[in-house]
């Protein structure tokens, strides 16, 4: 769906102790993802011209103040189809992190400890979905986010479970 779905992945919070794999390990996977209208493609082309300008609007930005990108960039974006773009070293007060994209883009933003990755999570204006991992202690955690649906070491998880509420 090119991130255009509303419970769709718009950021990663990693803290500090993992950030380095965790980042490698999104690099290795990405670089794997072929964008396309074949069979073969792992996703399609953008569905709105103004979604594409969204999505050059929010790369621009992070790259102008300092975020890095580790898979794309600017040039990924060819007409309708984007390519996979990971951006790092992004602050949290960009529009990358802050608001929807809807686009093949990650941002992650490195932050010292749980307690402020839950801070930064729940100030965003957005909560439809998110998703927390950790090795123990993820339902606890799961808890504190103020989002309508939230999966435990899984990405929307809830979204397959068609007796479930959504949001």
């Amino acid at each position: 769906n090119s991130g255009q779905a509303c419970i769709s992945t718009e950021r990663a919070l990693v803290v500090d102790s993992v950030y380095d794999a965790f980042v490698a390990k999104v690099v290795e996977r990405t670089r794997a993802l072929r964008v396309g209208a074949d069979d073969k493609a792992h996703y399609g082309a953008m569905t709105f011209d103004r979604q594409i300008e969204r999505v050059r609007e929010h790369v621009t930005e992070a790259l102008d103040k300092g975020a890095r990108a580790v898979v794309g960039g600017l040039d990924s974006i060819k007409g309708n189809f984007i390519e996979p773009i990971v951006l790092v070293d992004v602050s949290t007060k960009l529009k990358v992190m802050c608001e929807e994209t809807f686009g093949p883009v990650l941002p992650i933003a490195k932050v010292s400890s749980i307690e402020e990755a839950l801070r930064i999570a729940n100030e965003s204006s957005f909560g439809l979905g998110s998703s927390v991992f950790a090795r123990s202690g993820g339902e606890a955690l799961a808890e504190k986010v103020r989002t309508g649906m939230t999966s435990v070491n899984a990405v929307a998880a809830y979204a397959a479970i068609p007796g479930l509420p959504f949001g």
